[in-house]
């Protein structure tokens, strides 16, 4: 009745077109939900960064005052099984890709790296009797955050962070 022919090639090319299209939706969608768990996960680390600060300034002390394992109180323990635990969250997240190197190395990259050395008598006791895996993570996050100290835009007397700042090179 209509008798509107329709040449298979333009078919084809339509069919093709809204594929396009879908894939390219699609794409943003999971840009869009991969970039709102990005910053969901950020948030959730500070939270577990900052319910454990005040230990980090107990652990501080510590250090300031050259206290060693032996004489640590069981405050001063605790302080270092919630920082240690709370790193090594933070630790799995950075090794993972599920939070922002970028984030991790501007806010916790220096502490990291300090807490690590400040909690190693700790965390080597604490391997005695729970394994050389206990706490990984978080040594794993140390090492990882090294140089980034050395390369912060404050010591190199710059203005922006360095593209790579955990490059153990640009800090020399």
């Amino acid at each position: 009745m209509f008798g509107i022919l329709v040449d298979p090639t333009i078919t084809f090319l339509i069919g093709l077109s809204f594929s396009i299209i879908a894939i390219i939706l699609d794409f943003f969608k999971h840009a869009l939900s991969s970039r709102q768990f990005d910053q969901s996960s950020m948030v959730k680390a500070i939270d577990i960064m900052e319910n454990v600060r005040s230990d980090r300034f107990i652990l501080y002390s510590i250090r300031n005052s050259n206290k060693p394992l032996s004489k640590w109180t069981d405050s001063e323990r605790k302080a270092a099984y919630n920082v240690t635990r709370a790193f090594d969250i933070l630790g799995i997240l950075d090794n993972t890709k599920l939070i922002s190197c970028k984030f991790v190395d501007r806010f916790y990259a220096m502490p990291a790296k300090e807490l690590w050395d400040i909690c190693l008598p700790y965390t080597q006791e604490e391997r005695k009797t729970r394994g050389e895996q206990h706490l990984w993570e978080f040594e794993q996050l140390a090492d990882r955050v090294k140089n980034v100290k050395g390369n912060h835009p404050t010591i190199r007397k710059k203005k922006k962070w360095p593209l790579f700042p955990r490059h153990k090179y640009l800090h020399l």
